[in-house]
Order: structure tokens, then sequence, then C-alpha cells
């Protein structure tokens, strides 16, 4: 996507550029100060991963911080990056948070509020980001333990 949208914008700069060039006729329209809105500044701690959050919500979060933060979550000392997610339906009484599949067939399933979502790329510390499968053939992560932030 974000290739799709550098692609996009150069070709309006291009295209921007030569109207002004060329003398067209260009209707400046300010900013409306009254409708400008501000927010914070990103930290490290808006990047957590809180599993009592809904599938969608975590799903979200993850988008919005990828590719270049990545949303992250704890698993005992280790902090993983998290640069993609999905959302599957579960039915379970366990913890928020608790690993529920870890394999490289099904891949990472962490327990959330309203289900499961499946961590589908990620960054272990101190390595490269891969598919979470991938990392799951050379790395064992314990089922049933509960990532935290």
């Amino acid at each position: 996507m974000t290739k799709k949208l550098a692609n996009e914008g150069g070709k309006l700069v291009v295209k921007a550029l030569n109207m002004l060039q060329n003398n067209n006729n260009l209707t400046w329209i300010p900013q409306n100060e009254k409708e400008a809105t501000f927010t914070k500044m990103i930290k490290s701690e808006d990047t957590i991963l809180d599993f009592n959050h809904s599938a969608k919500q975590l799903v979200n979060l993850t988008r919005a911080f990828s590719p270049n933060l990545g949303a992250k979550f704890n698993i005992g000392e280790n902090t993983y990056k998290v640069f993609k997610l999905s959302e599957i339906a579960l039915n379970s009484q366990l913890p928020n948070g608790t690993i529920v599949e870890a394999s490289p067939k099904k891949g990472l399933v962490i327990k959330c509020q309203d289900g499961a979502v499946i961590v589908e790329l990620l960054q272990a510390p101190g390595g490269k980001v891969m598919p979470a499968k991938s990392f799951l053939n050379g790395k064992k992560i314990e089922i049933g333990i509960v990532a935290n932030a």
C-alpha cells in the first residue's frame, strides 16, 4: 500500500508542478483552521499490543504502525515487533494474551478479548522481519504462556 500511495502521490506532484509551470488557472483554497486537528506525539508505549482489546482493534493498531514502527508485545524477557496480524474466531476461557498455537503450520495465535489474532509478520529481538510461520520453524514458543506488555 505504501508503494502504491508513493507512486500516486508522485504522479500528482508532477501534475501540479506542470500546472504551475504552464500558468493554468489554479484555485488556491486555504485550510480552514477551525477544522484542523492535532494529535499527540507517538511514543513507544503507544505501540504496545494490549490483548484485553478486541482482535479488530489489535489488527488496526498494528496496521497503523506498519511498516515503520510495528506494534509490539513481550513473551518473558523478549520483545517482539509485529507488522501484520489477522483476526480469527476463538471461543476460549483462557486469559487474554495466552499463546494458543505456536507451530510452523498454524502460526502464532494469541487469545484476545473477543477471539484471537494470528501473528503473520514479526521481528524477534535482534532478528529480521519474517513470516511468523518461518520464525516458528527455528524457534519454539511454548503454548499456554501469556504474552504481555
